[in-house]
């Protein structure tokens, strides 16, 4: 027979069949079903892709050592923020990539994992250092991440390949961060009583580190201790994001709090008052000058006016005994368009310092990690960077 004929022919056989014992077929099907409903329950999925992969991989020896450091999963991260500008957008990302140091470069010896054993390793190693300097505009807290990842402790070195003592320096360095921040935090609350009033001049919010770092981490824990009545915040110009930003993170602790523009700060504090006033710093030099944000320096002769205390929160690792005094900061200039960017100013340029330099003088004290200095700060501050804690050991198991 024609196999073009013999098709339809067996097609015909085949439902001429179903349609005789129907039944039949019904109740087979009814019996599938209900024996699929009781053996689904015994179906495993593994959705953990890390499962997939060989026990010697480096990936794998990698993701136990994080496993070990962290509870939960090690997802990868996707970032959404609503109701944000471009530039606030920005800011955000250029947060998140400062926390990013330590781990990029784990991300670089991964990739070239097959030139362990090989000269150029150190090479590529040397090309991200570099390229994650870079991207950060040579910060100190980057360049204090890589120095920290060159250095890593021994007990790492131990019978380990080079990328599994890089991941574990990384993780390490994350927890000594989040360490550093919580006992900055607690140092600052020290100074706080129930009701204290404080004003803020800050740009670090909760993507500048692994925990609430800085003078927001001394507010949210003053807060949480019940000795915060109210938090005020500076805009922060010229972005005018760190105010708002800080402010939505604030706010969603319930932490009442009250946004002013910069140049009114002075008038607060004459007319409202505050118990303190914290900025948060970026480098102290060695007689206790301070390089803060811009409108720290305005702050601190109203402050010193009205006799309000002026306290600097800084890392103690910012302390820098080589800078004799402000003038070692220099006098760098900001971006003009970040003043007149969105506004119809003509012709007009716009002018800005890219930072503040406030003399030691007009500084209460110095919130850090280690401690509070206050003056002579020539002594103080060299003992608080002396008296640098031991290096941290984490214990990732056998």
């Amino acid at each position: 027979m024609d196999p073009e004929r013999r098709t339809p022919v067996l097609m015909k056989r085949f439902y001429t069949a179903i349609v005789r014992r129907r039944r039949l077929v019904l109740a087979v099907f009814a019996l599938a079903a209900v024996l699929s409903v009781f053996a689904v329950r015994q179906v495993k999925v593994d959705y953990d892709i890390n499962d997939y992969l060989p026990p010697e991989s480096p990936s794998t020896t990698a993701i136990e050592v994080m496993n070990s450091a962290f509870t939960g999963g090690i997802p990868n991260m996707r970032v959404m923020v609503r109701d944000v500008t471009i530039p606030e957008a920005l800011a955000y990302k250029e947060k998140i990539a400062a926390i990013a140091g330590a781990y990029g470069l784990c991300q670089a010896a991964l990739a070239a994992q097959d030139l362990q054993q090989t000269p150029q390793f150190e090479e590529v190693l040397a090309g991200a250092r570099a390229m994650l300097l870079e991207s950060r505009n040579h910060s100190r807290d980057m360049q204090l991440a890589l120095d920290f990842m060159a250095d890593p402790p021994e007990a790492y070195t131990r019978n380990v390949d080079r990328i599994t003592t890089l991941l574990a320096t990384a993780v390490t360095f994350e927890r000594q961060q989040v360490v550093a921040d919580r006992n900055t935090a607690r140092n600052g609350t020290d100074l706080m009583s129930e009701g204290t009033r404080v004003l803020l001049r800050t740009d670090r919010g909760a993507f500048h580190s692994a925990a609430p770092t800085g003078a927001l981490g001394i507010a949210r824990r003053g807060w949480k201790r019940k000795l915060i009545e109210q938090v005020t915040l500076c805009e922060g110009r010229p972005s005018l994001t760190a105010g708002t930003l800080l402010a939505q993170e604030l706010s969603k602790d319930n932490v009442p709090c009250t946004l002013i523009p910069d140049q009114a700060a002075a008038t607060f504090l004459a007319r409202q008052g505050a118990h303190m006033v914290l900025v948060d710093g970026m480098l102290a030099a060695k007689n206790g000058d301070l390089k803060a944000p811009v409108g720290a320096y305005e702050l601190a002769i109203a402050c010193y006016f009205h006799s309000i205390p002026f306290y600097a929160v800084l890392s103690a690792d910012d302390i820098d005994l080589d800078a004799a005094d402000g003038s070692a900061f220099g006098q760098a200039e900001g971006d003009p368009h970040s003043v007149t960017a969105g506004l119809p100013c003509g012709d007009a340029e716009g002018w800005t310092p890219a930072y503040d330099v406030v003399p030691a003088f007009l500084i209460t004290g110095m919130i850090t990690d280690r401690n509070i200095s206050c003056a002579p700060y020539e002594e103080t501050l060299e003992d608080t960077v002396k008296n640098a804690p031991r290096k941290m050991i984490v214990d990732f198991g056998s």
